[in-house]
């Protein structure tokens, strides 16, 4: 079967080898992939055997912090190498581990690579998050006996879809895995579906409810003291998203002079051409990142162009806007903003969020447009109308708080491999 993988790889390599380069996902770090580890890193994986988590990317990332924190509470004699696949994930993975742990790229999953990896890192462990399913990682950990634990798993319509149609190639894949610990009874029954076993299978929830807990501020209180007036973010948006907000805010001025704006692209990479976009618009910008050198803020705008800030800047907001939700597929992640008690607004594409939009939207915990002209209409009410905003705000802090906990109920299933480690 390795061989069968191997050939499925070289030729999914093949032709996404043009995409690779026109979109330039090519970034520093990525010949790491091939299993060319630098030797100061081959030099500190040597010191001691490891519990390897997997996160391909910022909201995988998110999701396992809280894990990584409490195993390395459980288990301080072994070390934690955390592995991810974008840039965006590999330098937020970086800003939340601590100086002694290691931050990695991920294995291109070539039989070749795969084995260079697992020689060096000496994994004990391997946790990888949500949908991520890897045929010669899994194959290669476990005929070496190391245990793989899926946490936070789900897997979305589209997905399942997929992966039904191929089961066949992937049931000896997810028979090397120890236990999946899934997001919900959904997620579960679609695990179940693909042939695995029913006693490896656990719906514990959503870890990423469990980040909501910590509304550490990151000193943007001190940052934003000079905005008197309420504050509007919109996270993680996405092209075209960007232009409906700057038309939207240009026309809540008009009745309410003194908002101010913080838009923060999901891409960094993007600051520039959102940049230029604000000034088509006859508005200027201040950058986070000039703020955080110490320039003094002048602008009702400020646009992120860092990474690892957004959950801190939204403690700032009165009103949170979610991107990839009203152009784009599937939406990001409002469990944040959710819980710290901000109203959030979202568009009506949240389909990788599923389940949260179910228990948020449930609760009546969260409010959904469906253009441009709602976003303007929704964003009116909740400036002219504090006690609604107050109670969509509230409602999303209790339901968020009514099923946190998913990260203690994984470790629960996960104890006794921990205890062997």
């Amino acid at each position: 079967m390795v061989i069968v993988y191997d050939l499925i790889f070289v030729v999914f390599c093949i032709l996404y080898s043009p995409f690779l380069f026109l979109k330039r996902k090519w970034h520093k770090g990525f010949g790491m992939r091939f299993g060319f580890l630098p030797a100061e890193l081959k030099r500190a994986l040597a010191q001691k055997p490891h519990i390897w988590v997997h996160a391909v990317s910022v909201g995988e990332v998110m999701a396992v912090m809280n894990l990584v924190k409490k195993l390395k509470q459980r288990v301080p004699h072994i070390g934690i190498v955390v592995s991810t696949v974008t840039p965006t994930g590999y330098a937020l993975a970086r800003t939340q581990m601590d100086e002694q742990d290691l931050v990695i790229y991920a294995p291109l999953d070539f039989s070749a690579a795969v084995h260079r990896f697992i020689h060096h890192i000496r994994p004990v462990l391997y946790i990888i998050a949500e949908t991520e399913i890897w045929p010669n990682i899994f194959c290669a950990l476990a005929k070496k006996g190391v245990p793989i634990v899926q946490v936070n798993g789900r897997i979305s319509d589209k997905g399942f879809r997929r992966y039904f149609a191929v089961r066949f190639l992937l049931r000896p894949v997810l028979k090397c895995v120890r236990m999946f610990c899934m997001q919900s009874p959904l997620d579960r029954e679609r695990i179940l579906a693909l042939g695995v076993a029913e006693e490896k299978v656990h719906a514990v929830g959503n870890m990423k409810l469990d980040q909501a807990d910590d509304p550490e501020r990151f000193g943007f209180g001190n940052v934003f003291r000079t905005w008197k007036g309420p504050v509007w973010v919109a996270g993680s948006t996405h092209p075209g998203e960007e232009d409906i907000i700057i038309k939207v805010y240009k026309t809540l001025r008009i009745s309410f002079s003194n908002l101010r704006l913080v838009l923060a692209p999901r891409h960094i990479d993007r600051a520039d051409a959102v940049g230029s976009l604000f000034k088509q618009h006859g508005l200027s910008v201040q950058r986070l990142s000039k703020l955080l050198e110490g320039e003094d803020l002048h602008s009702d705008i400020v646009l992120v162009d860092t990474i690892g800030h957004l959950k801190h800047l939204y403690c700032v907001a009165d009103f949170v806007f979610i991107g990839k939700s009203l152009c784009g597929y599937g939406g990001q992640n409002m469990i944040e903003p959710a819980a710290l008690g901000k109203p959030v607004v979202v568009g009506p594409n949240t389909q990788n969020f599923k389940g949260i939009m179910d228990i948020l939207l449930q609760n009546k915990a969260i409010l959904q447009v469906r253009s441009k002209i709602e976003l303007r209409n929704t964003m009116d009410k909740l400036l002219r109308d504090p006690a609604f905003a107050r109670k969509i705000g509230q409602s999303a802090q209790n339901a968020i708080q009514a099923h946190q906990g998913a990260t203690e109920r994984t470790l629960e299933k996960m104890a006794p491999i921990l205890k062997n480690l």
